[in-house]
């Protein structure tokens, strides 16, 4: 399934896959002066960094699905694992299991992008426990979401508000596309490797590298809102560099902090994915590292055109939610009280205690029950709430000590 000329600005959300018109045309000139490769055509470069990046029902299941495309190789293992050495402990802790891309922030939230389309009732596991959104919020500009749990998470990522960004590598996380066939150029029969049509549909998660090229603020008059950082995939940087495609969508992006740590920088929004080989048809999907000789859609002329910039960088650009314009509003909402009131669970190594918050739980509203993990060592619980309770004896499950209420 392909987007026709004016259609590859698409959105997905965790079930089901939507395509919408592309916005309306951007200030070239405003681009131009904030990038540093020269955007010449009104929608070009903008409307292709809008290429879908949720889960794309239309690529359909596959055995083998992989996330983020890299230079380097297409090996399906590569970076499926924690990472160790240099890269130890830079956000892959952080990140939540359930289908999607999204980063614990806090105990009770994680954030991801907007355009997935997230809702409250969608469930994620994290560090073993299955949570579920209850509430979900996002800014007025921008494309964050944010999900509040009922429960606990045990940790969470530091965000980075900081302002220098640019320079610094990026650690990146997603669950998109593996390698798919070659693409080689320049067109009609070129023979150079320029890079790989976007493969199968996306599935594990997997991590990379990149660095923070440039920022941008969208003006009022670009199809997008909010503040970015800037990325590109080009042939400089080793076989960790990494770009995004579908399935990326909300993934975290992570830069070391001048006190070492690793914080979160970045929220995976949109990538520049749509090419041609002549100037008609749909064209197609792919990660370049150098678009020279390819087509790409002018939404301006309604046609597909050489881009004149292509001599001056010819990597392929993609975007990412810049953290440190939003961590005002994350403040405001992670302090705000929950709109829906969940039983606390309590726990001490003594029958007196003291009680305290238990450090990792799930509440499961609905089905009225709450997991923790079992552990070697012996604890004691109890419920806190402004309701009365009656706990039934616990089950376990895998590891997991699963209590029901009414």
């Amino acid at each position: 399934m392909r987007n026709g000329p004016g259609q590859h600005h698409a959105r997905a959300d965790a079930g089901q896959t939507e395509f919408c018109p592309a916005p309306n045309p951007c200030n070239t000139a405003e681009l131009r002066q904030r990038f540093p490769v020269r955007i010449v055509h009104p929608m070009s470069r903008l409307s292709r960094l809008q290429a879908a990046l949720g889960g794309l029902a239309a690529w359909g299941a596959t055995t083998h699905a992989m996330a983020l495309i890299f230079f380097g190789t297409a090996d399906p293992a590569f970076h499926t694992t924690a990472p160790t050495g240099e890269y130890s402990e830079s956000g892959w802790q952080w990140l939540v299991d359930g289908g999607f891309c999204a980063t614990v922030i806090g105990p009770h939230h994680v954030v991801s992008a907007r355009h997935l389309g997230l809702t409250a009732g969608i469930q994620f596991r994290y560090k073993g426990l299955l949570y579920e959104a209850i509430r979900v919020a996002s800014p007025a500009t921008g494309d964050l979401s944010l999900l509040e749990i009922a429960g606990r998470m045990p940790d969470a990522a530091p965000r980075y508000r900081g302002t220098n960004e640019i320079g610094s590598t990026l650690f990146m996380t997603g669950r998109g596309t593996p390698r798919g066939e070659p693409v080689y150029g320049p067109p009609p029969d070129g023979t150079r490797l320029q890079g790989w049509r976007w493969g199968n549909a996306p599935g594990d998660l997997r991590w990379g590298t990149n660095s923070v090229a440039e920022t941008y603020l969208a003006k009022p008059t670009d199809p997008i809102t909010g503040d970015y950082l800037v990325s590109y995939f080009t042939d400089q940087g080793g076989n960790d560099l990494t770009t995004l495609s579908i399935g990326d969508s909300g993934g975290g992006g992570f830069i070391r902090d001048d006190d070492g740590t690793w914080k979160l920088a970045g929220v995976n929004y949109g990538v520049e994915a749509v090419f041609n080989t002549t100037t008609t048809g749909d064209g197609f999907y792919a990660a370049l590292f150098d678009r020279t000789g390819f087509y790409e859609f002018d939404d301006d002329q309604k046609a597909w055109i050489i881009d004149p910039s292509q001599a001056d960088q010819p990597g392929t650009s993609f975007l990412l939610t810049r953290i440190s314009s939003y961590n005002d509003w994350l403040d405001t909402e992670l302090a705000r009280p929950p709109e829906t009131d969940w039983p606390r669970l309590m726990s001490s190594d003594s029958v007196d205690g003291p009680y305290l918050e238990h450090p990792a739980y799930s509440v499961l509203i609905k089905s009225k029950s709450f997991s923790v993990s079992a552990g070697d060592a012996r604890r004691f619980f109890r419920l806190e709430s402004d309701q009365p309770l009656t706990v039934k004896a616990p089950s376990l499950q895998k590891g997991m000590l699963i209590f029901t209420y009414e």
